[in-house]
């Protein structure tokens, strides 16, 4: 029970303020039993893995702590050492990596890109609040229909967002969407062309519940510190009361006369009540006493005795159902430690508990058999490939023994024709070869003078002349 007492002449305003209220709490509460239901990161499911410029992991039906950023807010020259710096990292460390390597990775590399963008570079028009308002509208758009939304903040260079994609719904196409409108918009308003958005934003899949409030925290630390400039939603949403969820709403007051009662016939009370989307038991007066708030309520008790009746069930009701969660507790322990001992006793006389030697000399003899048949196979395999080398040596002398005497045949051919060609051999059947002094051929009489010297070769010698007489 949660009383909210109004009274006096602005009664009837405080009641439908309170019905407002105890409504934004609910809400509240039922955003943060949602949150209480987030699925971290698993080990022992799928992750896809995209690279481009950054590495991007994803698993289905978790929720990522998202920044993008604008096209201008970080500089160049930080922006290229910062990629050579995590090239080298990501060269030097191999997948997966181990709980002290993501911890580094995300100091050396996540928070650096943090801090510039907090610095403030670039043209800033997040921080005009038109711009920032219309980025919340885009993000709250599809929230509760393709994905589910946590806290976010708008900085003026960037954005900082927790979102739960729902079944059915790619954490990519999400981010297009969110980028593609509000990058036309932005250019719109600010007479821009071109990219507004960085093409990749930065995205992490949340790990665990210490890890989620990390990044609330961060969230609404960058919040503090924006000055006013960025919006924020679930996050505050969920400050008005987080403990407090309100599951039903009693209306109503004990008797009193016309008068007393008076507030609960106003516009604004009625208007709140049928506005509310918490369950409302209107209980004014006593049981003859009735106002508007009844007629608009979902139920109306004749007393707020009554209606405390109406909401809450009887002791005995909720005794005996623990009474019966207890025994179908001790049931169930039952049968499972039943369970238990028989799967026990079964392993306690199964043939590898009883005769462990016998199983493991039955492993010793398969092994020893594995090693007998694997030496035979590489002896065989030895042998085979000894008559193969074997066959291809006499192949290969064959071939080469063919090859020799071919080129000697050929060879001799050569030998034949070059002899029979030999003008010298021309000298064999008789005939000589006279030359002047000066080696060249005479070939008639009047090609020498008499007393001139001349040289005769024969088959076999020479002799040197003088010419005495031509005729």
């Amino acid at each position: 029970l949660a009383p909210v007492i109004v009274q006096g002449p602005t009664a009837a305003k405080s009641i439908a303020a309170a019905i407002a209220y105890l409504n934004k709490v609910g809400q509240a509460s039922s955003l943060s039993s949602v949150a209480g239901q987030t699925h971290y990161f698993s080990p022992f499911l799928p992750v896809d893995m995209e690279k481009r410029h950054l590495p991007h992991r994803t698993q289905e039906g978790t929720t990522y702590f998202i920044t993008f950023r604008l096209a201008d807010s970080l500089p160049q020259e930080k922006l290229k050492q910062w990629k050579a710096e995590r090239d080298q990292w990501l060269g030097e460390h191999t997948e997966p990596y181990p709980p002290a390597e993501l911890k580094e990775y995300g100091t050396l590399f996540n928070e650096r890109i943090n801090d510039w963008l907090d610095a403030g570079s670039g043209a800033c028009i997040l921080a005009d609040k038109k711009n920032a308002t219309m980025i919340e509208q885009a993000l709250l758009y599809f929230n509760g229909g393709r994905y589910r939304l946590g806290s976010y903040v708008i900085m003026a260079n960037h954005v900082h967002v927790l979102v739960s994609p729902l079944p059915g719904n790619e954490l990519a196409d999400i981010l297009h969407s969110w980028k593609s409108f509000t990058a036309n918009e932005l250019n719109k308003a600010t007479d821009g062309k071109g990219a507004v958005w960085q093409d990749e934003s930065y995205d992490h899949i949340v790990r665990s519940p210490e890890q989620l409030s990390f990044y609330e925290s961060y969230i609404r630390k960058n919040l503090e510190q924006s000055g006013g400039v960025a919006c924020f939603a679930a996050g505050d949403r969920l400050e008005a009361c987080p403990t407090l969820p309100v599951d039903l709403l009693i209306v109503g007051r004990g008797g009193g006369s016309i008068e007393d009662l008076w507030a609960f016939n106003e516009e604004v009370v009625a208007r709140a009540i049928a506005a509310s989307d918490i369950p409302v038991i209107s209980a004014v007066g006593h049981e003859i006493d009735f106002t508007i708030a009844d007629l608009v309520a979902d139920v109306r008790a004749p007393t707020p005795s009554a209606a405390a009746e109406l909401a809450v069930r009887e002791k005995g009701l909720f005794e005996d159902e623990l009474t019966l969660f207890d025994q179908r507790l001790r049931q169930g322990l039952k049968m499972m430690e039943r369970d238990f001992r028989l799967r026990l006793n079964r392993a306690a006389q199964s043939y590898v508990f009883r005769e462990p030697e016998n199983l493991l000399q039955r492993h010793r003899q398969k092994v020893q058999g594995l090693e007998r048949q694997m030496g035979s196979l590489l002896r065989f395999g030895v042998q085979q490939a000894q008559q193969h080398t074997d066959e291809l040596g006499m192949v290969m002398r064959h071939r080469m023994e063919q090859r020799v005497k071919h080129d000697r045949q050929k060879l001799q051919g050569f030998e034949n024709q070059l002899r029979i060609l030999n003008p010298l051999a021309v000298l064999g059947r008789g005939y000589s070869l006279t030359r002047k002094a000066d080696g060249s051929v005479i070939r008639t009489v009047d090609s020498i003078e008499v007393g001139e010297m001349i040289r005769t070769q024969f088959a076999e010698g020479e002799v040197v002349s003088s010419v005495t007489e031509k005729e």
